[in-house]
């Protein structure tokens, strides 16, 4: 494992993470603001990403290993130039943690179909998040999506899958783009909660 602040507030530029590691803890790489470049090596075992882990560095795009279950919160929060996070289809990943890409450059996230829970402002104020895909709708186990968890981003649609049960307070607030949403007919979401669609282009529900 990477040791808790074991580069904090460093110059390190680039940083390839052995395939045996199977933890970075919180704020291995916080505020090292000249890293540009995280890799995983082939056959990474890593499971999980601590708080505050890569958050307000410079990272401009990250492929995440297969074996990753966790992104925990603040992970990636504040990476201003992080633009692409690419997700394996066949990715272990659970959940993503409470603000772990907030104000980050993300241009698209793909949800994978072992996803059970997006965090609170997990991608809040990510001004260029225009596409939200979920990998394999019919095989999701997402049940919970927290408040605040795509406010201002410029989404258009979004389809929750059926497994939803919850969708928390202000979730898509000030998307001004959002047009379209949709509830299958087998949902199981249980209430629409307040504000969360708040000042958006909403047109039409089905």
């Amino acid at each position: 494992s990477f040791g808790k602040s074991s580069f904090y507030l460093t110059d390190i530029v680039s940083v390839t993470i052995p395939s045996e590691v199977t933890s970075i803890n919180e704020k291995a790489f916080n505020s090292c603001k000249m890293l540009s470049s995280v890799e995983f090596a082939s056959g990474s075992k890593l499971q999980s990403i601590g708080i505050n882990s890569f958050s307000i560095t410079n990272i401009v795009k990250v492929s995440l290993p297969t074996e990753l279950v966790i992104i925990d919160s603040f992970a990636f929060s504040s990476c201003s130039m992080l633009t692409f996070v690419d997700v394996p289809n066949n990715s272990k990943l659970t959940s993503y943690g409470d603000y772990s890409f907030q104000n980050t450059m993300l241009v698209s996230i793909v949800i994978t179909k072992e996803v059970v829970s997006l965090g609170k402002k997990a991608f809040y104020n990510c001004l260029s998040l225009t596409n939200v895909t979920i990998s394999s709708p019919y095989e999701s186990k997402l049940e919970t999506i927290g408040s605040y968890t795509f406010y201002k981003t410029p989404i258009t649609s979004f389809m929750i899958p059926a497994t939803v049960t919850t969708i928390d307070t202000y979730c898509f607030a000030h998307c001004l783009s959002l047009s379209t949403f949709t509830i299958p007919s087998h949902s199981k979401l249980t209430k629409i909660s307040a504000y969360m669609f708040q000042l958006t282009n909403i047109v039409s529900i089905r």
